[in-house]
Parts: structure tokens; C-alpha cells; sequence
């Protein structure tokens, strides 16, 4: 039993060095060279052998769900004696005489397809779906994708296409005629998507690598369409702020005064916070649609479909039925971009307003304290003058009653004579010292 996994998703131990032989030279590795080198072989395809019957899920999960998921895996091979999945590995496989298990994990979802050996062309044909093993099956997630693949030789095949509706039957030949795929891309009754694949001589790598193929379109297809309830969810938000742009920008022709363009910048500001909300909480799902849907063509392109009879083929259905998906994603991604640069004129108009009205009421400020500093120095130097005339009156009074004294004591014959020359004397000696305490004062 341990053989039979053995090898899908053991991780061999590698060399930190190369060694060349005989030239005694070690190169050192880069650390992710091995990553790099194993991506190409970290989901490979298996044989298949027709008649075959798989039912393929994709499960939505969170990093908690997606550790959950791969602890059921180990405990699934714990319990048949299985080889476990390494700690670093996102792909496993297990195989049992009743099934074969093909476990995937991808960023944001992981997937199962049980693929059944049929032995009898009622039980290819059953309407009902092969039991799963209930004892090894498990949910990590939100469903996602059901898909219900017959693989089933041509002369098995006869009749089949009745099993589809025909107003929306995709049919087409592959890897060159040897193969043919005819779905509806509808849902049954027990909500699976039904898939047939007929074998017209394809080997079992072909068969192997087309149901693959045939598997991540479905998939892919899926999640590429994750994006559209997003646009749909927001489409009204969206709606509401260009209203409501279209009526600042309207307002804000009538503004009068810095108050009302505050105001306006202030509600203008807010709208834009609701956009960046709005974007970032689908910035995510619409590049992945984008991504998932680039991977869709790119499946189909390697398909290489010949049309057959009236029937279209899988690239002609999924261009035609998702293109206004994709026109939805595209014209919401605009509608944010071109919000966006709406949001941000008229932010930089409002705010360049507001600085020049700013400005003006600063220079309005600046020519009142000018005019406020020139008349506090007319006052000053007036206050000026006055103290030069009063301390000069009172020292002339002060001599002249000296003279006076000196008068009677006979020093001097007449105290108005002398004190009227003294006048300008003292006079510029006030005036000299008071330009030198200002002169101090202001150094």
C-alpha cells in the first residue's frame, strides 16, 4: 500500500552544494532553486484509463480551513497506512483499489477529484453519481465546484449528447480528433455540472492530461465569476458618491468664502475615504477574476477544438456567455479608476481654494499688523519726544534753582542768563543719551 503514494508528494532531501567530479568544485545552491526547478512538476497529470467516472470539488478556504484540510488529508492516509503529505507540499495523491484521490491546494481554494474505475455501461450511465466514501470524505470549505466527468469509449457514447440541453451544449473534437468533450455547463439535479469525454483512440496520458484540462476550465470558470456579485454589491455605492461628486463640484462654483470651501473639502474628503473602502474590499477578487479568467482562455487555447457538426465549441460558448461578465468587471474597474481621478481633481481645486484664500487672509493679517507696528512707532517716537522736552524742562529747572543758590552766594551775577544757555546744552545731551539706551535696547 505505502508504495502506491509513494513519490507524489514526498519531499526528497536536496543538496546545499553541487559537486562536479574530479574538479574538486562545490557550487553553493540559492535557496530557492529547488522551489523554482519543482514548480513545473508540483500538479502533474496521471494516466487514465477509460471508461472512468470523477467527481471533482473546489472548496473556497481560509488559512485556518486550508491547515484543517490538510491535516484531513494525512489523517485519510494515517488510516489506510498512506505515505502523508509533506508539510510544504500542495498536492497529493492517493490510490485505492475503490478510488483514486487527487488533493490540491491553491491560494484561496483547495480541490478533490475521486475518480472511479467503471466496470459496466449502466454504471457509466447511472443518473445518480458514484457514492463518495463517506468514512474518507471531507468539507474544509464553501462548495465552490462540483463537476460529474464521464470518460467513456465511443461505442459506449452513443445517444450521450441527449443527456444535455441542447440550447446550450458546448461540443468539440481534441488532441487531434483522437478525443471529444460535450458539456452544458448546467447544473443537475443533485447540482453537479455534468462533462462527458469520448475516447476516439487518445492514449491514457491524453485522456489523463484532457480531463485535467477540462477540470481547471470549469474551475477557473468559476472563480473567474466570483468578481461579478462584487461588482453588483458595489455598483450602488459607487452610484452614490458620483452623485454626490457631481453635486460638490456644482456647490463648489458657488462657494463664497473659506468656511463654505472647508466645508465642501471636508465632505469632499469623506467620499473619498468610502471610495478607498469600496476599492480596497474588491481590489482583490476583481485581479483575481482578471487572473482566473487570462488562465480560462489559456486552457481552451491548448485545447485546439475542432467544431463538430452545428455544435459550438467550448471557446465560442465561454467567450460569448462570459463576455458581459467580463465587460461588468472591466466597466466597475474603470468606473473606480476614473472615480478615483475624479475624487483627487477636485480635492487639489478645493484645497489649492482653500490655501488661496488662506493666503489672502494671512497677507490681510500681515499688511494689519504692519500698519498696527507703524503707529505704535509714531506713537513711540512721539512718547519719544515728549521725554527728551520733560526730562530737559526738568533738568533746566533743577540748574536753575542751582543757579539761583549760586547767585546769592555770589559765584554768579544772573542765574536766567546762564540758565538760557544751558538749555540747548542739556537739551542735546537728553537727546544723545536716549538714542544710546535705544540703540542698546534693540542690539
Amino acid at each position: 500500500m505505502l508504495a502506491l503514494s509513494k513519490g507524489y508528494s514526498e519531499t526528497m532531501s536536496k543538496p546545499a552544494f553541487i559537486q562536479i567530479s574530479g574538479n574538486n568544485l562545490d557550487f553553493k545552491v540559492h535557496p530557492q532553486r529547488d522551489a523554482a526547478l519543482d514548480e513545473i512538476h508540483a500538479r502533474p497529470f496521471h494516466r487514465l484509463e477509460a471508461p472512468r467516472r470523477i467527481l471533482h470539488f473546489a472548496f473556497q478556504v481560509n488559512r485556518e480551513e486550508a491547515k484543517r484540510d490538510k491535516d484531513a488529508v494525512a489523517a485519510l492516509c494515517e488510516r489506510h497506512m498512506y505515505l502523508a503529505p509533506a508539510p510544504n507540499t500542495a498536492y497529493h495523491r492517493v490510490m485505492r483499489p475503490e478510488y483514486n484521490l487527487r488533493w490540491e491546494q491553491h491560494s484561496e481554494f483547495t480541490t478533490q477529484s475521486w475518480d472511479f474505475p467503471i466496470q459496466t455501461l449502466k454504471d457509466l450511465k447511472q443518473l445518480d453519481h458514484p457514492p463518495l466514501p463517506l468514512e474518507d470524505f471531507w468539507q474544509p470549505g464553501p462548495l465552490l465546484v462540483a463537476l460529474d466527468i464521464m470518460v467513456m469509449s465511443a461505442k459506449w457514447a452513443k445517444g450521450i449528447e441527449t443527456r444535455f440541453d441542447e440550447t446550450s451544449l458546448a461540443r468539440s473534437r481534441t488532441d487531434d480528433g483522437t478525443a471529444e468533450a460535450l458539456t452544458d455547463f448546467k447544473r443537475d439535479a443533485k447540482g453537479f455540472t455534468r462533462i462527458v469525454v469520448i475516447d476516439h483512440g487518445m492514449n491514457a496520458m491524453q485522456a489523463g492530461s484532457l480531463v485535467q484540462r477540462l477540470v481547471e476550465i470549469e474551475t477557473y470558470r468559476t472563480l473567474t465569476l466570483l468578481g461579478l456579485p462584487e461588482a453588483r454589491r458595489i455598483s450602488g455605492d459607487v452610484q452614490r458618491i458620483e452623485t454626490n461628486l457631481a453635486g460638490l463640484i456644482d456647490r463648489s462654483r458657488n462657494a463664497a468664502g473659506i468656511e463654505d470651501n472647508r466645508k465642501l473639502l471636508q465632505e469632499l474628503t469623506s467620499l473619498t475615504a468610502d471610495l478607498e473602502t469600496i476599492a480596497s474590499s474588491v481590489s482583490y477578487r476583481f485581479a483575481a477574476s482578471e487572473a482566473y479568467d487570462d488562465i480560462v482562455f489559456q486552457r481552451l487555447a491548448i485545447l485546439d477544438e475542432q467544431q463538430v457538426g452545428a455544435n459550438t465549441t467550448w471557446q465560442d460558448f465561454l467567450a460569448r456567455r462570459m463576455a458581459p461578465a467580463r465587460r461588468t468587471l472591466t466597466s466597475m474597474q474603470n468606473r473606480l479608476q476614473d472615480l478615483s481621478r475624479k475624487l483627487t481633481r477636485a480635492t487639489h481645486l478645493l484645497r489649492t481654494r482653500v490655501d488661496v484664500e488662506q493666503e489672502q487672509q494671512n497677507q490681510e493679517l500681515l499688511k494689519s499688523m504692519n500698519e498696527r507696528t507703524r503707529l505704535q512707532l509714531r506713537l513711540q517716537q512721539t512718547v519719544e519726544g515728549l521725554s527728551v522736552a520733560a526730562i530737559t524742562y526738568y533738568l533746566v529747572g533743577l540748574s536753575y534753582y542751582a543757579l539761583q543758590g549760586a547767585v546769592k552766594l555770589g559765584w554768579v551775577k544772573d542765574a536766567s542768563i546762564i540758565t538760557a544757555m544751558l538749555v540747548p546744552v542739556i537739551l542735546l545731551a537728553v537727546w544723545l543719551l536716549m538714542r544710546r539706551v535705544k540703540k542698546r535696547l534693540e542690539d
